[in-house]
């Protein structure tokens, strides 16, 4: 059984290899690129959860789009928080 790049499960894998699958990551197939980035925001929500505690991951995935901007400023705001600590 082939799978193509079409395939929402398989994007950017085929089956040419002797074991029937050969490992490969189309980046430049846009799916593929979708998910990385993906990836890539959840691990960032997942650190603002424990940074900032329960529910900030759930503001930025409402926010969509505009979670890069918020977690810039939760940075600031971590940042700050840090410091203040720090003071007696």
């Amino acid at each position: 059984m082939r799978m193509t790049p079409c395939d929402p499960y398989m994007a950017g894998f085929s089956t040419n290899g002797s074991l029937g699958w050969a490992s490969g990551l189309a980046l430049d197939h846009p799916r593929s690129v979708r998910r990385l980035r993906s990836l890539l925001i959840v691990a960032l929500f997942v650190l603002a959860e424990t940074s900032l505690g329960f529910g900030t991951w759930h503001v930025l995935l409402a926010m969509g789009r505009g979670s890069v901007v918020a977690m810039r400023n939760i940075r600031q705001v971590a940042l700050s928080r840090s410091i203040k600590d720090a003071m007696p």
